[in-house]
């Protein structure tokens, strides 16, 4: 009875508005809608206001004050002022580092991710987008600060293995490195080895990530070592190679051949010098040509129009060979004489050999015997 009190002498003083009024009671906190209609039963009921329309009751309900649109039949706040965002039907300041632009929700700012109804700064090697709600790592060769909207590359020289909030640097001498710190180029100077950078070692042939040796060398380890006396080699070799026969290593790159009246048995870094008279040889007693004027007898030059030995009946001139000696000799090649042929032969071709026997003698089995004892003499003449 005392709510319809109250109802009748605010209608009463609302006469003036012929028949439907409405106000705006200011509390503490709100704006309350008063809708009333002097027409049947009306009352008025904390926050929420109770209209009658042609005896028929109608309950209106209010949204928070900061809503900017208000379903006042559910009393569900649709949107909210500038500056904030819905949250449970009520209308909540924006928080800091975010936009709350639709009136609705809110977005953090890049370099934020949303936490419950706060902005939470990003940690140093993470980044978000705006509006993000978790931040993500930086890959690997990259890095950020807090607070970043993205990852920026490391310098050159430099590396990461992710997440980082600064890059590391490569190895010592090396100009670029991976993720695990191993260098993959190294500076000029050095080369790569097992992931970081060595010297590169004298008499080289080097680049950032190998080396290989220059000719007359060979790859030894980290090192050049040059080629043994009489062997060669070419760039980049890993062994060296010996010299053949009739050549000597040159400077440690190329077999060349032995000049004229010298010979090699290979190996060597110089030839060595034929026999007398000598052109061509395969060693210093052994001559395959004779100069001119000299003939090729027994692996040696002999001179030509030689004179012929003593007790030579036929004579070649040219070569001082005997081809016939006088009876009762044989010519011996390798003395280049005639010798006296057994006691009592006439001919023969060596010592041990007669084929005729002088007057008085007996050939048997290439050897001339006495006829009257039949014995047998050796002696020489």
């Amino acid at each position: 009875m005392i709510k319809m009190f109250y109802i009748f002498i605010l209608l009463c003083c609302m006469a003036p508005f012929n028949g439907h009024t409405e106000e705006f009671l200011q509390t503490k906190n709100s704006f309350l809608l008063v809708k009333a209609v002097k027409l049947g039963r009306s009352s008025v009921e904390s926050n929420n206001i109770l209209s009658s329309t042609a005896g028929k009751n109608e309950l209106l309900k209010k949204c928070d004050p900061n809503c900017s649109n208000c379903n006042k039949v559910t009393g569900e706040c649709l949107a909210c002022d500038s500056g904030r965002f819905l949250n449970d039907n009520l209308c909540l300041v924006c928080p800091k580092n975010a936009s709350c632009s639709d009136g609705k929700t809110f977005k953090c700012v890049a370099g934020y991710y949303q936490n419950g109804k706060e902005c939470t700064l990003c940690s140093a090697g993470y980044y978000s987008a705006a509006g993000a709600t978790n931040c993500s790592s930086c890959p690997a060769g990259t890095f950020s600060s807090a607070g970043s909207a993205g990852c920026t590359n490391c310098p050159t020289g430099t590396f990461s293995s992710g997440s980082a909030a600064a890059c590391i640097n490569c190895p010592a001498n090396c100009s670029s490195c991976n993720s695990s710190g191993l260098c993959t180029v190294c500076k000029t100077g050095y080369f790569l080895n097992s992931g970081s950078c060595s010297q590169c070692p004298t008499n080289s042939i080097c680049n950032a990530t190998s080396f290989s040796c220059k000719a007359g060398y060979y790859k030894d380890g980290n090192y050049c070592t040059s080629c043994p006396k009489g062997t060669i080699s070419s760039a980049g070799a890993t062994y060296c190679s010996t010299c053949p026969a009739g050549t000597y290593a040159s400077a440690g790159t190329s077999c060349v051949t032995c000049p004229a009246g010298t010979y090699s048995r290979g190996a060597v870094t110089s030839c060595s010098s034929c026999s007398q008279n000598c052109t061509s040889c395969t060693s210093d007693t052994q001559c395959t040509q004779c100069e001119t004027g000299y003939t090729l007898q027994n692996g040696k030059c002999v001179k030509l129009n030689l004179v012929c030995c003593p007790n030579c009946s036929i004579c070649d001139s040219s070569t001082g060979i005997c081809s016939k000696c006088e009876i009762g000799r044989y010519y011996n090649a390798a003395l280049n004489e005639c010798m006296p042929c057994p006691y009592g032969c006439a001919k023969c071709s060596d010592f041990n050999s007669c084929t005729n026997c002088y007057t008085g003698f007996t050939l048997r089995g290439g050897v001339c015997t006495n006829r009257g004892n039949g014995s047998l003499v050796g002696a020489l003449y």
